[in-house]
């Protein structure tokens, strides 16, 4: 099950320009504009979130079994590059990252929650609502905002 959505998820991502970097668990990291700057980076992750969960709504209608997901978005400065010596991974880190996992955990579920420095970033012609102010544990309150699929 979570190859097949797993899978899935690398397909939406690449339509999009933007790149799984790992997962934990049932958790799926992306990111969009590391490996070059791009203007669009915040629509490209908006698009795909809203992707991700279009995919699973499709495929909860025609499986036993039903996903429900949350995503988090937010832009900032990030630290990317290979960790270890002996097992190498790409990652990203840095004080943005733990920002948008603590959106993630925080947002609306089948929903792309985002901060306000990526509803700032977005370029698109959006519906977005305001989830309000909420409490990140470690990072304060931030305003977060949400879009869903049509």
């Amino acid at each position: 099950e979570l190859s097949d959505v797993f899978s899935e998820f690398d397909e939406i991502c690449s339509r999009n320009n933007a790149v799984r970097i790992k997962t934990i668990g049932d958790a799926y990291m992306a990111a969009s504009g590391l490996i070059s700057e791009d203007p669009y980076h915040a629509d490209n992750l908006v698009q795909t979130g809203l992707e991700f969960i279009e995919y699973l709504i499709k495929r909860n209608e025609e499986n036993e079994l039903k996903w429900k997901c949350r995503v988090g978005v937010h832009s900032g400065s990030v630290i990317a590059g290979i960790v270890g010596k002996t097992r190498f991974i790409y990652d990203v880190v840095g004080d943005d990252v733990n920002i948008a996992a603590r959106v993630e955990s925080n947002g609306k579920e089948m929903a792309v929650s985002f901060t306000d420095d990526t509803k700032n970033q977005l370029k698109s012609n959006l519906d977005v609502y305001e989830l309000g102010n909420v409490n990140l544990k470690g990072k304060g309150e931030r305003k977060l905002y949400f879009v869903e699929p049509n």
